[in-house]
């Protein structure tokens, strides 16, 4: 064996080595959306998706939980329209979350989260920084039928 094969051989090696090392967490992502010049992800459904999301909030400077109150503790919810407002108070991102978790590229600053799930609506101030991932949950309370 020549050193290029022999290199080329150990390239190639170490190349797989690595990729099956690491956790295939992309192909669990639901798709990057954009909500005016705000990329965000939506999802969570699953979970290989949930644990995905979870993974991919380091990269976002704002993460998002949403679940309601129950007798067993809380259960994710889905179909939740998130409204986030700047400090002056205009809308600055628009989205309905297609699972219980909402990852979202906002420009440091102070915002008002606003999410609505069956008619009632949820208010959170949060501060995101230049650097790192801001996490809140928001909690419904228990629906009558939980």
């Amino acid at each position: 064996m020549t050193p290029t094969h022999l290199s080329r051989t150990l390239l190639t090696t170490i190349v797989t080595s690595l990729m099956l090392a690491s956790p295939v967490f992309a192909a669990d992502l639901p798709s990057v959306q954009q909500s005016g010049t705000i990329e965000y992800l939506t999802g969570g459904i699953g979970s290989d998706e949930s644990d995905a999301m979870k993974a991919e909030a380091r990269h976002y400077p704002l993460a998002i939980e949403m679940a309601r109150s129950s007798k067993d503790g809380g259960k994710f919810v889905a179909d939740v329209d998130v409204a986030i407002h700047n400090a002056k108070g205009k809308e600055v991102f628009e989205a309905n979350s297609t699972g219980p978790f909402m990852l979202v590229k906002l420009p440091p600053g102070n915002y008002k989260v606003k999410a609505t799930l069956d008619g009632v609506t949820r208010q959170q101030q949060v501060s995101v920084g230049a650097k790192g991932s801001k996490h809140i949950s928001i909690i419904w309370p228990a629906s009558p039928e939980l």
